[in-house]
């Protein structure tokens, strides 16, 4: 069951290089660990389905201030079709003391006001992908994103994907029609305010 959690991962000791490649395959400039071994290297080059066609390259401040889930992790910034990378960020409140939002979470363009869905635990994750997610808690409230020091609502926004570095095991053993980008465990989101570049965590979910 996807549910929000607060606590972070950081893998002590390890070094990490990021190199922007062009990627043909989505049109889009996406951040890239190197060296990096072939699987995560492909999850590179795979962003995960719900926000493949919205990926691009995260703004500098927001790589520093994702969490690092260790070697099995990729983080992409979006990008509205329109060019826009400005957001509006939309969710729900759990009512649990958490500044942030959970699922579904929508990202609208500032620009052409398109809404984009980002993630959806009922649908994104391993265990949406897999059949073990619960339906959503229709007693939580509507809530919009806003920026904790001077209030704005457009953002610059990257995410984060957590992997357990096994999903292509799990789909060869039991023949499943899945992709692997698409089993990630965790699920992670980042804004930085137009107004006063603050940069915060505005989701952080466990999806498996």
């Amino acid at each position: 069951m996807a549910q929000i959690m607060t606590r972070r991962f950081f893998l002590k000791g390890f070094g990490v290089f990021l190199v922007a490649v062009s990627l043909p395959k989505i049109g889009r400039w996406i951040m890239s660990y190197q060296p990096v071994d072939s699987y995560i290297k492909y999850m590179w080059e795979h962003p995960a389905s719900c926000m493949a066609s919205l990926a691009c390259a995260p703004h500098g401040e927001l790589v520093d201030s994702l969490v690092e889930y260790g070697d099995y992790a990729t983080m992409f910034g979006i990008k509205c079709p329109c060019g826009n990378q400005s957001f509006q960020l939309k969710g729900k409140d759990i009512e649990t003391g958490y500044a942030g939002i959970s699922a579904p979470i929508q990202a609208v363009c500032a620009g052409c006001e398109k809404k984009h869905l980002i993630f959806d635990g009922t649908k994104h994750g391993y265990d949406a992908e897999l059949g073990l997610s619960c339906s959503h808690n229709e007693e939580f409230k509507d809530k919009d994103v806003i920026c904790p020091t001077c209030g704005g609502t457009n953002f610059l926004v990257a995410v984060a994907f957590q992997y357990g570095g096994e999903e292509q095991e799990i789909i060869d053993e039991d023949n499943l029609d899945k992709k692997r980008e698409d089993l990630f465990s965790w699920f992670s989101g980042h804004a930085r305010c137009e107004s006063c570049k603050h940069v915060f965590e505005f989701t952080s979910i466990e999806c498996a």
